[in-house]
């Protein structure tokens, strides 16, 4: 009856999720929905695929990676969520995309006829009917994402930062910035000020996490919620991106951008195989080596523990991220930690 009682108040507390692309509907919140109330979060600096060709078609923001976070929050009937995902068209775009999904030209076509990106979102959780989870945009200005590299040079665009094909993807990134700078949504610093928690990841580092962390506002109600404030830390390097870096530079960098520290970091552990990142690059070319961390880490803050699909699968086990995030969530200790 206790547990009974305690899940139905775990409802009733909200998780924000912080992050873009597939990984974050996937692996956290799918798994997440039915504990607790999710108010997922994502960056809106798209330039490429098909919510970039809309953008630079019809002038209005990247509706991407928000579908996507709109379908994983939604308590729709069947027919609706799988409408919504559904492609439309011939055109082609990089990864083997082909047209576009019935979700970027819903949120496109309406914020373009009313001028309205607030009303083609209201529109969005109607058609979705969304319950008490919710997808919110981290700013709805229209921004570009800029990284400035270590020699000094500035590129511009999403797209070009994930997958370069303009600049050197062995030069590391200095601080990426938005152009022109930009206010945070304000109902989702509401929802950080209320939250249980904070979780940020597991996404592409520079190109969708740190850029959600951007519009001003986010940083300062980071600091000042009393959320616990969990990193899904990256289990791979990626070219472009973070070649290189250790679970100590992910953690570092991060925390800069959020303006406040981490409570905790579940990390991959053991760490994945040199055998499975060469398996793994055929399919991801942008795959560079295995994330580890130095001996010495705090065991209170850096949570040791598998997260990856079992048989050396590519991908994360949504279970097992569930189970380290509720233990976490909930004050729940493991047995000390030695590194």
């Amino acid at each position: 009856m206790a547990a009974k009682r305690k899940s139905q108040a775990n409802k009733q507390e909200t998780v924000v999720c912080f992050g873009g692309g597939n990984g974050i509907t996937k692996y956290l919140i799918g798994p997440l929905k039915k504990d607790y109330r999710i108010v997922a979060a994502t960056s809106m600096v798209d330039s490429g695929m098909s919510a970039g060709q809309l953008r630079q078609d019809l002038g209005v923001l990247p509706p991407g990676d928000l579908v996507k976070q709109l379908a994983a929050v939604s308590d729709a009937r069947e027919w609706k969520v799988k409408l919504w995902k559904k492609r439309f068209g011939r055109e082609q775009f990089l990864a083997g995309h082909v047209g576009h999904t019935f979700g970027n030209l819903y949120l496109a076509g309406i914020e373009h006829i009313t001028g309205s990106f607030a009303k083609a979102l209201s529109e969005a959780e109607i058609f979705l009917e969304l319950g008490r989870h919710r997808a919110y945009p981290a700013t709805t200005d229209n921004v570009q994402l800029c990284a400035e590299l270590e020699n000094g040079e500035v590129i511009v665009g999403e797209d070009e930062i994930d997958e370069p094909a303009k600049h050197d993807p062995g030069l590391k990134i200095k601080r990426v910035f938005l152009e022109p700078e930009a206010k945070a949504f304000k109902p989702l610093l509401k929802e950080i000020a209320a939250a249980k928690a904070v979780i940020f990841g597991p996404s592409d580092f520079y190109s969708s996490l740190v850029p959600c962390l951007l519009p001003a506002g986010i940083s300062k109600a980071l600091a000042k919620t009393s959320a616990k404030k969990i990193f899904i830390a990256n289990t791979v390097t990626e070219s472009g991106e973070t070649g290189g870096f250790s679970i100590e530079d992910f953690v570092s960098v991060l925390e800069k951008y959020m303006g406040c520290p981490l409570d905790h970091i579940i990390m991959q552990y053991p760490p994945v195989s040199e055998e499975s990142v060469l398996r793994w690059k055929k399919n991801y070319p942008s795959i560079m080596e295995t994330v580890a961390g130095r001996v010495g880490l705090d065991g209170r803050k850096f949570i040791k523990t598998d997260i990856m699909m079992p048989d050396g699968e590519f991908g994360y086990d949504p279970k097992k991220i569930k189970k380290a995030i509720i233990r976490l969530i909930n004050n729940r200790k493991k047995k000390k930690q030695k590194f």
